[in-house]
C-alpha cells in the first residue's frame, strides 16, 4: 500500500508539473508576464530538478526586469544541463539575447561536446567570444575544433580574433587562409580589409579589395571600403569614384554621400555632378539630415550666392539638431553674410556637440572678437591654440 501510495503521490506531482509548465509557458509566449511566474515557480516546486522550468524562470524574471532572480535561475539551469544538448543549446541562446554573451560561449563549449555532430557549434563558440571581448578563448575554443584548419568560418573567426589581440600578422594568416578555402564568400574578404583599414594600412586593403571585386563586382560594401582605403591615402578622384559606384549600387546608403561632402573642395571637377546627385538623396530622404547638409555644401563649394544654402542648412539643422556639421557650416554661411549674432548661436551649438573640433574654436572668436566680446574670443583662441597643439583626438 504504502508503494501505491508513493506512485499516485509521483503521477500527481508529474500532472501538476507538466500542467503549470504548459501555462506558464503559453503565458511566457504572450507576455502574461505575471502568470508566467506563478505557473512556472508551481513547476519549479513541484519538479525542481527540471532544468527547462528554470531556463523558463529565467526569461521570465528578466523580462520582468527582475535581474539578480534571473542569474540565479539561469544558472540552476545551468547546474541542470549537463550532457543535455536540447537544454545546452537554449541556455546560450538565453545567455545570447541577454547579452551575456561570454556565459553563451562557456555553455556552447558544452553544448559542442554534447553535440559533436553539430558543425556550426564552433563557429556559435568564437562569435559569441569574439562579442564578449574575449578572443584568447576563442582561439583556444576554434584550434580546439578537429579540423579547424580546413574551415574557412573558423579561420575568418580566428583572423578576427587575432586583430582584437592586435597580432596583425596572424590576423592576416587567417584571413589570407579563409579566402583559400573559400574564394566565393565575400565577407571573407570584408573582413580582412576592415582590418587592414582599421590599422591604416590603405595599401593593403586596397590590394585585398581588387582581388575581391573580380568575384563580387556588384558588391556595395567592398566598393565603400575600397573608396574609404583611397580616401585614407588621399587619392581624392579615385576615392570619389568609388563612392559614386557605392551610390549606384545602393542609392540609400548614407556613407557614401557622407564621405563625398567631405572631400568637395578635392574634386571641383565633380562638383556638378554631385551636387545633382545629393539634391536626388534629398528628395528621395525628405526626412534625413544627411541630403540638405550636403546639397548646401555642394552649391556653397560652387560659390553660390543664392538663399537656398541657408534655408537647406537650416532644414538639416532641424531634422537632427545633434549633428555638428550642420550648425558649423550654417555658422560659417551667416559669418559670411555678416549675421554675427546668428552665426555665434551656430557655432554655440557646435561646439557643444563636438567640442574637440578647433576649426569650430577659430571661427567663434572671430565672432567673438567682431561681437566685441573680447574676453569670449580670447578663451576661444586658446581653446583654438590647445586643440591644435594637441592634434584632434
Amino acid at each position: 500500500m504504502v508503494l501505491i501510495g508513493q506512485v499516485i503521490l509521483l503521477l500527481a506531482a508529474a500532472a501538476t508539473f507538466d500542467e503549470s509548465y504548459r501555462a506558464g509557458l503559453q503565458a511566457l509566449q504572450q507576455n502574461h508576464l505575471a502568470e508566467a511566474r506563478t505557473q512556472l515557480e508551481n513547476a519549479a516546486k513541484a519538479e525542481p530538478r527540471k532544468g527547462r522550468v528554470w531556463l523558463a524562470l529565467a526569461q521570465t524574471y528578466w523580462k520582468l526586469q527582475e535581474p539578480t532572480k534571473a542569474v540565479a535561475a539561469a544558472e540552476t539551469a545551468a547546474s541542470l544541463a549537463s550532457g543535455d544538448a536540447q537544454l545546452l543549446k537554449l541556455l546560450a541562446v538565453y545567455y545570447s539575447e541577454t547579452g551575456q554573451w561570454l556565459k553563451a560561449g562557456d555553455v556552447l563549449v558544452g553544448y559542442a561536446a554534447a553535440a559533436p555532430d553539430d558543425r556550426s557549434a564552433t563557429a556559435r563558440i568564437l562569435d559569441c567570444y569574439l562579442q564578449a571581448h574575449a578572443p584568447e578563448r576563442a582561439i583556444r575554443a576554434g584550434t580546439s575544433a578537429p579540423d579547424w584548419e580546413r574551415r574557412a568560418d573558423i579561420r575568418s573567426l580566428l583572423g578576427k580574433a587575432y586583430a582584437e589581440l592586435n597580432r596583425p600578422e596572424s590576423a592576416a594568416t587567417e584571413f589570407q587562409a579563409a579566402i583559400r578555402l573559400s574564394p566565393y564568400q565575400e565577407s571573407y574578404y570584408f573582413d580582412f580589409a576592415n582590418d587592414l583599414l582599421q590599422r591604416q594600412q590603405f595599401e593593403p586593403a586596397i590590394h585585398v579589395l581588387e582581388d575581391a571585386r573580380r568575384n563580387f563586382d556588384k558588391s556595395p560594401q567592398l566598393e565603400l571600403a575600397l573608396g574609404v582605403a583611397l580616401y585614407g591615402l588621399r587619392r581624392y578622384s579615385e576615392a570619389a569614384t568609388a563612392f559614386q559606384t557605392t551610390i549606384a549600387l545602393s542609392p540609400d546608403l548614407e556613407q557614401p554621400y557622407l564621405f563625398l561632402g567631405r572631400i568637395l573642395d578635392q574634386i571641383p571637377d565633380k562638383l556638378p555632378e554631385l551636387t545633382r546627385l545629393f539634391e536626388t538623396f534629398e528628395k528621395a530622404h525628405p526626412l534625413s539630415y544627411v541630403g540638405y547638409l550636403l546639397h548646401a555644401k555642394a552649391l556653397l563649394a560652387q560659390s553660390s550666392d543664392s538663399e537656398l544654402p541657408e534655408s537647406l542648412l537650416k532644414k538639416s539643422c532641424s531634422l537632427n539638431p545633434k549633428i555638428a556639421e550642420s550648425h558649423f557650416e550654417l555658422g560659417v554661411l551667416l559669418q559670411r553674410k555678416r549675421h554675427l549674432p546668428e552665426a555665434a548661436v551656430e557655432f554655440e551649438a557646435a561646439a557643444a556637440i563636438d567640442p574637440v573640433d578647433p576649426a569650430t574654436h577659430y571661427h567663434l572668436a572671430q565672432v567673438y572678437e567682431r561681437l566685441g566680446k573680447t574676453d569670449a574670443a580670447l578663451s576661444q583662441r586658446r581653446r583654438h591654440a590647445e586643440l591644435m597643439g594637441a592634434g584632434k583626438p
